[in-house]
């Protein structure tokens, strides 16, 4: 029995260009977003410090999940692995607008 040659296969190309310019336009999007959230949040946090207090513990956890998220969704668009990328920046949506309700937006 002969064993035959199988045909070499070329590795996937990775995604399209226009998906990485559509996945790092959503990316910036809800960057700036995040941002403004976090700010003011932020505002809140040093009004209610000045007072002996302290942000709610589910905001603060949210704004902790934020930025964490956010990274991970940089270094995946880095790697140009848009799955992990866009799992990232769904739950880092989710916690944009956790933050953006609590500021009444």
């Amino acid at each position: 029995m002969t064993e035959t040659a199988t045909p070499a296969t070329t590795p996937p190309s990775g995604p399209s260009q226009r998906d990485m310019r559509d996945s790092h336009d959503r990316y910036a999007n809800l960057e700036a977003r995040a941002d403004a959230a976090l700010a003011g949040v932020e505002q809140i946090r040093g009004q209610q410090r000045a007072q002996g207090l302290d942000i709610r513990g589910d905001i603060l956890a949210a704004m902790n999940r934020l930025h964490h998220q956010l990274d991970e969704a940089r270094q995946a668009l880095a790697q140009k692995d848009l799955e992990t990328a866009n799992e990232y920046m769904n739950r880092a949506d989710v916690d944009t607008e956790r933050l953006e309700k609590f500021l009444g937006r």
